[in-house]
């Protein structure tokens, strides 16, 4: 093994192909996006001002999106450079993205922590209104399903009902019971119309 390419920044928390066997870097406490080819060698490719890059999602257009924090705002970003807001949320952190079957971007946000569908002009639908902080990582199915997986930094209230489409969860909790973590794996499935819209 050896270092494909080195960020000299504290965190890499994104990753996704970009053309010709490369990939786009996603970096943070100082966000930014890094263009590496195949090589390893770099370029800066995406320079917001948010201080968080959380996932990254490369469309079949070449159009990579790019989810931040602080602001919770997602980013349209051409394969030429140009960049734009596409959706900013009302949440601190936009965490992770992905595709669902029709090509819709799916969004998963933190504080608080929901799943929401994106059409293609940055319209949402909330798809998941979960009890969770965060929503940390969203994968699709080869059905078609929408797997979110979801986390708490406490403890979730004992009596609340499980959320619909919860496939369930499992809690770990460190020695003297001084903290919690709680992974929920959930699916949802939309049916029919989309175009209304609660307020995300």
């Amino acid at each position: 093994s050896h270092v494909f390419f080195d960020a000299e920044q504290l965190e890499v928390h994104a990753l996704a192909p970009a053309p010709g066997g490369g990939l786009y870097v996603g970096t943070s406490p100082n966000g930014a996006v890094f263009k590496v080819d195949a090589s390893g060698k770099a370029q800066r490719f995406f320079d917001p001002p948010d201080p968080y890059i959380w996932s990254l999602a490369v469309a079949p257009s070449g159009d990579v999106y790019v989810a931040t924090g602080d602001q919770g705002r997602v980013y349209k970003v051409t394969a030429a450079g140009a960049s734009s807001v596409f959706y900013t949320s009302k949440a601190t952190h936009a965490m992770s993205l992905a595709f669902d079957s029709a090509g819709r971007l799916v969004l998963g946000t933190e504080s608080p922590g929901r799943v929401i569908q994106l059409d293609a002009a940055g319209k949402p639908f909330v798809l998941i209104e979960s009890a969770h902080t965060d929503i940390h990582t969203l994968r699709l199915g080869a059905d078609g399903a929408i797997y979110a997986v979801a986390a708490s930094a406490k403890p979730s209230p004992a009596s609340a009902a499980p959320k619909a489409g919860s496939a369930g969860s499992s809690t770990t909790t460190t020695a003297g019971g001084t903290a919690t973590v709680t992974v929920e794996v959930t699916t949802a499935t939309v049916a029919g119309d989309t175009s209304a819209s609660a307020s995300p």
